[in-house]
């Protein structure tokens, strides 16, 4: 956790210790409790005592109060022999609050000027319960967006009855609150979070920045190689699978036009009749990536190395401003295989009159990749596919040390793109070639 304030217009020159003159009291600029550390009102209220900011009505730069907060968790289980499973957490904060504090010739004392707060979120979250359902085959709608736009009239009643609205505000044709529509940011974000995470709405926090962070995984067994039916083909078998997500918030600022009752409830409308939040967000994403979901590495008897890995990504966003959702999903296989063949004497040696004998190393990667991005209007319920391609990949790699500096590389690369969208036209690269890497060392 790291806290910090930027004091603008401060006169006195801090001297021994940080302090002014040197002497331990609060009236010691700037304070003995500012110099440990505290990050309470108690150095304003000490500078509008004794005089510490300058009454220059030209003061314009900004009082500042920053705040971070970093949380990460770790636990590592192995529950049997061979298999290893991390669990991680984190929570993600930051704050700044902005003000010009300076003196008021008119009140005589000094006040704080245009207030504002801005900040950014990220909190790991689960998303496994969503991850792997498809639109239908026309690509025109999908049920974790259905559920997202389903959810919003609870979470709108759960709103409307927590501040003890009167029921006849209730729209007798969408059954939403009044003050509480289908585009209100308090409305949306609960109602998306809920959708995509497989939450009840009962169990969606509507303050995401106390709830407490979800654990991701990771796991690993490195024991199939000592099951005899597969150690007849295998020296070194291991699986890995790993899950992460998160949920964020990009930014957020203070809406300069909120204003609430006592109870903390807002009370300022925008021209929808919604009720203005006190903290507007643009954007609000869940990424989610299982890389991989499956994999395979392994070592067979004579020594041909080969590794398979299944990987799924995704990246929803909601958007405030336009009332829409955006969702980029990436599914790819690759493929790997290398082998070693040691004490290899090249061709050119013997023409040259050349003493060379070396391991040469061939790998070949080939992987397999879909993505598309696809918007999802909240207003309209409409779904259109606006980008997405399916690449091939192909790489093939040689390498031959000649000794400890010389190094002889032969590749070969293609990749093959073919889009999901009219808009864009296929393509393909191919890349081929011979390296001599040259390394200069004392």
């Amino acid at each position: 956790e790291q806290r910090g304030t930027s004091l603008p217009g401060f006169l006195p020159t801090p001297k021994i210790f940080g302090m002014a003159d040197g002497r331990f009291s609060n009236a010691s600029a700037p304070g003995l409790n500012f110099v440990f550390g505290d990050q309470s009102n108690k150095v304003l209220e000490n500078a509008n005592t004794y005089g510490w900011i300058t009454k220059s009505s030209q003061l314009n730069t900004f009082f500042t109060r920053s705040y971070s907060q970093t949380f990460t968790g770790t636990v590592n289980i192995e529950p049997v022999k061979d298999m290893k499973i991390t669990l991680n957490w984190s929570r993600n904060a930051t704050r700044n609050n902005t003000s010009v504090y300076r003196y008021d010739p008119i009140t005589e004392q000094y006040a704080t000027f245009s207030p504002n707060e801005t900040g950014s979120y990220s909190i790991s979250t689960i998303t496994w319960g969503t991850a792997f359902v498809k639109d239908d085959k026309n690509d025109n709608s999908n049920a974790n967006f259905l559920k997202f736009l389903e959810n919003r009239r609870e979470i709108s009643q759960k709103l409307g009855s927590g501040r003890s609205l009167p029921t006849d505000s209730i729209n007798a044709v969408t059954g939403f609150y009044g003050g509480y529509g289908a585009t209100q940011q308090e409305v949306l974000i609960p109602a998306f979070y809920a959708a995509y995470t497989k939450t009840p709405i009962g169990k969606v926090p509507l303050d995401f920045f106390a709830q407490l962070p979800k654990p991701n995984w990771r796991f690993n067994y490195d024991g199939l190689s000592k099951i005899p039916a597969v150690k007849t083909y295998f020296k070194v078998l291991t699986i890995t699978h790993a899950y992460r997500s998160t949920f964020n918030i990009a930014s957020y600022t203070t809406n300069q036009f909120y204003s609430s009752d006592a109870n903390g409830n807002s009370t300022t409308r925008d021209l929808k009749g919604n009720y203005l939040p006190g903290r507007e967000i643009q954007v609000v994403t869940i990424t989610e990536s299982l890389s991989p979901l499956i994999g395979f590495d392994g070592t067979l008897q004579n020594s041909l190395l080969a590794k398979l890995e299944i990987k799924r990504d995704r990246n929803v966003s909601l958007s405030m401003a336009n009332s829409q959702v955006t969702e980029l999903a990436t599914n790819e296989v690759v493929t790997s295989l290398g082998y070693k063949f040691k004490d290899v004497i090249p061709p050119f040696a013997k023409r040259l009159n050349m003493t060379l004998k070396s391991d040469l190393n061939l790998r070949c990667d080939v992987s397999f990749k879909r993505n598309k991005t696809t918007i999802r209007q909240v207003e309209t319920a409409i779904n259109q596919i606006t980008a997405g391609q399916n690449q091939v990949s192909i790489r093939l790699n040689a390498d031959y040390v000649i000794n400890q500096r010389l190094n002889l590389r032969m590749f070969f690369e293609k990749n093959i793109t073919t889009p999901r969208v009219t808009t864009s036209f296929p393509t393909s690269t191919t890349r081929s070639g011979i390296q001599l890497i040259f390394t200069i060392a004392p």
